[in-house]
């Protein structure tokens, strides 16, 4: 991998968004390995240095720290709620760690136990493609595959339909704050700790109205 030169690439272009292929080629050959300058991380996009960064040892998932590091010291303090709520996911563990919390949940994603959710999973397609305009073109990628695991998932853990789009858009927030998204990480820090706090507030009250 070599890295010689930077080139500024806007993935919230529009005509990105609709054709990123072109973009990806040129990566490829210009700047196989790039520095994201919104969100601090690298992309990778050669398969021979995907597999050496996958395989190899040296390579870290540690993003946390990274984030931090981005941050004022006066700013920190503030956003160990974020920390507290990443550092455990799966996503972000490395080692014996990871393939154990790995083993764990992929005892749910068997074939037999994902036929259990077919019926939950075909009515909560059928209303997304329900609300599609007619005769006009559509995004599924925003309009479906994006919003379908979302529903899912919120109705597995009981909260009703009419509340996606809120319980969607404070996630969003929160996971805005360590991707490739807009504004400084100071604003997307302030931006996932006020989305964490409506989240945690709805599914406490969720909570109470379940034991009630």
């Amino acid at each position: 991998m070599d890295h010689t030169h930077t080139i500024t690439f806007d993935f919230h272009d529009p005509t990105v968004i609709a054709d990123p292929y072109p973009i990806y080629a040129r990566m490829r050959r210009e700047q196989p390995l790039w520095l994201n300058p919104a969100s601090g991380t690298w992309t990778v996009t050669r398969h021979a240095d995907v597999c050496r960064v996958l395989d190899g040892a040296e390579f870290s998932n540690a993003r946390i720290e990274e984030l931090f590091a981005r941050l004022s010291l006066e700013a920190r303090p503030r956003a160990e709620p974020l920390r507290e709520i990443f550092e455990p996911r799966l996503l972000f563990t490395e080692g014996d760690r990871h393939r154990r919390l790995r083993s764990l949940l992929m005892k749910g994603f068997t074939p037999g136990h994902l036929q259990t959710y077919s019926s939950l999973i075909s009515e909560r397609l059928d209303l997304l493609l329900r609300d599609l305009p007619e005769g006009q073109p559509v995004d599924l990628l925003k309009q479906v595959c994006a919003k379908l695991p979302g529903m899912v998932i919120l109705a597995l853990l009981g909260i009703r339909v009419d509340e996606q789009d809120r319980m969607r858009a404070w996630t969003d927030d929160i996971y805005a704050w360590m991707g490739h998204f807009p504004g400084s990480i100071l604003e997307r820090t302030q931006c996932a700790l006020q989305a964490m706090e409506g989240l945690r507030g709805r599914l406490r009250a969720y909570i109470e109205e379940v034991r009630t």
